[in-house]
């Protein structure tokens, strides 16, 4: 059942992929815990994607309960995502956005895993730049970009450079805006714009700020 809702994700037909995934969590099969764990984490990413946040923070929390306790690897992706989610519009609870961010740096770092342990220091800048905390923002984010170099996210460069724009350091904002990585995604062109928005508003270059702005829309 497992292996016809992966198949059916795969194919393009998130419904059908829904149907088998709740049909192997309702299973009663013994021994077969790491499969209704892994239908769990497959109906969160499922409802992550199309926007359900409620729906998909359950799902992982379930997977958490669920997933044995040596499944470090797939407890580490349930709560990577439980800290990001946790900061969304409509929940932001920060205490659990913070308390499943700790728990994944910690996890990370005891895996050795360095590509998760930079995305989990990525989520701490984030939500310190979120509580407005853009000295401590910025130190986090310089010392992530230090450790991980290019494995560190986009938005760990444009913390760093919103950050430091907010501190009114534009030539440091200039800078980690124009040396993160390339934007991939719609939201990452929007971000990469938002921080040259920051900056030439900081500078007085208003019509520029303008001009920025209006890329975002």
């Amino acid at each position: 059942m497992l292996y016809r809702g992966t198949t059916a994700e795969e194919m393009g037909d998130p419904v059908e992929a829904m149907r088998w995934y709740k049909r192997t969590e309702l299973a009663d099969t013994a021994g077969k815990q790491y499969c209704r764990a892994a239908a769990l984490k497959q109906m969160g990413i499922l409802y992550q994607i199309n926007g359900i946040t409620k729906y998909a923070i359950g799902k992982y929390r379930q997977a958490l309960d669920v997933y044995d306790t040596f499944q470090t690897r797939q407890r580490l992706f349930c709560m990577q995502q439980l800290s990001q989610l946790y900061q969304k519009p409509g929940v932001a609870i920060r205490d659990s956005a913070w308390r499943f961010n700790e728990a994944s740096i910690a996890m990370a770092a005891g895996l050795s895993d360095s590509l998760s342990l930079a995305v989990a220091q990525a989520t701490r800048v984030q939500l310190l730049f979120s509580s407005k905390d853009y000295e401590a923002a910025k130190n986090a984010a310089l010392e992530t970009i230090r450790r991980f170099g290019r494995w560190s996210t986009f938005d760990c460069w444009h913390f760093a450079s919103q950050s430091y724009a907010e501190l009114h350091l534009a030539d440091s904002a200039e800078y980690y805006a124009v040396n993160a990585p390339a934007p991939v995604t719609p939201a990452d062109t929007s971000t990469y714009y938002h921080s040259l928005s920051l900056i030439h508003g900081l500078r007085g270059e208003w019509s520029q700020a303008q001009r920025v702005q209006a890329c975002l829309y």
